[in-house]
């Protein structure tokens, strides 16, 4: 609690502990201190309290149709839509915050028109909304770029400290592309990658601790011709730990920078 002069003169009055001259005897100072402490422990119960009550800008869960067979969503007082199944109503209302990023506290009505804290069902568990901070599902997409080139029949890639045969992932054809390209002088070639990230992260992305835990969906390579040959195998390579770790930086930039 913020101490002033008004709030120290209260609770000497509440106390009974009088100021004289705009001092305090020494005697008073524990129950002042006291006091202090009881004051600090009731503002701080009523703040949690406060952030325990229903809020009409809060997100709501409610029975809706014939014996509340299906879900209302609703959030700041604006309803979302009815559902037929937990599931679609977890799914919708996450996708709304998340477009919105806006992150209230949850509740559930029952029937009988109880409000309670929502319990996310086992399929969401880990893209709830917590507190302020969502943990819902992110899907985007970056480009990044590699260098390729053709040394004795055989593909090349580096890119952030890895180099590996890709040979494999080439047609006869594919690969014909590169027989011109060598490693003093190799081709830069553009990535396509796709992602989920299933972050928790606050609006700001201060906390490291928040970085987003990433799956990558599809991998493409975009060729001269531009023609885009799946790329995804590189995941699978030795070393592709340095690969994923850069690409991982990119990802948390590209959220940051659209969130």
């Amino acid at each position: 609690m913020r101490v002033t002069k008004t709030s120290l003169s209260q609770i000497c009055t509440n106390v009974g502990i009088k100021i004289k001259d705009g001092k305090i005897a020494r005697a008073d100072a524990d129950a002042i201190v006291l006091a202090y402490e009881e004051e600090e422990e009731i503002e701080d119960l009523d703040e949690e309290n406060e952030e325990d009550q229903p809020d009409d800008y809060d997100a709501y869960f409610s029975p809706a149709g014939s014996l509340g067979s299906q879900i209302s969503v609703s959030v700041n007082m604006k309803h979302i839509g009815t559902f037929k199944s937990t599931d679609e109503a977890e799914k919708a209302l996450l996708a709304y915050l998340d477009k919105k990023n806006f992150f209230p506290n949850v509740w559930e009505v029952s029937d009988h028109g109880n409000v309670s804290k929502y319990e996310w069902s086992s399929e969401n568990s880990e893209a709830k909304v917590v507190g302020r901070v969502a943990t819902a599902k992110i899907s985007g997409s970056i480009e990044t770029f590699a260098e390729f080139w053709s040394d004795n029949g055989k593909v090349w890639f580096s890119g952030h400290g890895v180099k590996a045969d890709i040979t494999h992932l080439f047609s006869e054809r594919e690969a014909s592309t590169f027989d011109l390209i060598s490693e003093d002088d190799p081709a830069e070639l553009t990535l396509l990658i796709k992602y989920d990230a299933y972050a928790g992260y606050p609006a700001t992305r201060d906390d490291p601790e928040s970085d987003p835990e990433i799956d990558y969906t599809d991998v493409k390579l975009v060729m001269p011709n531009g023609n885009k040959i799946d790329f995804g195998d590189i995941l699978d390579l030795g070393g592709a730990k340095d690969v994923t770790d850069s690409w991982d930086s990119l990802v948390a930039e590209n959220i940051n920078d659209n969130h």
